[in-house]
């Protein structure tokens, strides 16, 4: 029951809020980065992920532990019209370990190619993320990223209790510096919200994540 509520909040929000931002990268990114990590094997993720010009959908599969195949596309221009649909792979070249090894992966969306790295960090839980884009139309450009996973919180209010669900804080620098947190209400929804670009025209950024095994 806690959890549709939540899900109602975050449709309210679709409704009510423009935003002009979405996440290309599903349930393995963060909010506008992708980070090294795959899909599990024959996990199948679809993300709505709201945006100015028209909501962005988008579909991804674990082929195996290192291959994870994909494609994004507006809706609901992507589906007729010409509209613009955006395959994407991301592959898995390195494993991290516990020591300095981090994750590596390999991937693009449409024209844009990506490697990063990810790897967990003995700093309060963080895992960081680092990499670089290149687009055929913009260039080289860096990217940085930091996420953290934080235990159920239970708020008391009386006689009731309230759960909030696994949260992951999230923050990245990508042409703009971004703040958000996603929510995993079970382990096949999840919904995230933040706000993008906040050193200059701060934007809001909602979407949500269904993801199975198929």
């Amino acid at each position: 029951m806690k959890s549709k509520v939540m899900i109602l909040v975050v449709f309210i929000c679709f409704s009510l809020v423009p935003v002009v931002e979405a996440n290309t990268f599903g349930d393995t990114g963060l909010l506008t980065i992708p980070t090294a990590d795959i899909l599990a094997t024959q996990d199948l993720n679809l993300s709505y992920q709201r945006k100015g010009s028209g909501d962005l959908i988008g579909l991804n599969y674990g082929f195996n532990d290192k291959v994870q195949v994909g494609a994004n596309f507006d809706w609901p221009a992507g589906l007729d019209n010409g509209g613009a649909v955006y395959p994407s792979v991301k592959v898995n070249l390195l494993e991290e370990n516990q020591e300095f090894k981090p994750a590596l992966s390999l991937g693009f969306v449409d024209r844009e190619y990506y490697l990063v790295a990810s790897k967990d960090t003995s700093l309060a839980g963080i895992r960081g993320h680092l990499g670089v884009f290149d687009d055929q139309y913009q260039g080289t450009r860096g990217f940085i990223g930091a996420s953290k996973v934080l235990n159920p919180v239970t708020i008391s209010t009386g006689s009731n209790n309230l759960e909030l669900p696994v949260t992951t804080v999230m923050g990245e620098y990508n042409r703009g510096l971004n703040l958000g947190a996603k929510f995993a209400f079970n382990q096949y929804i999840s919904a995230d919200l933040g706000l993008v670009d906040m050193m200059d025209d701060t934007e809001l950024t909602l979407g949500v994540n269904f993801t199975n095994k198929f």
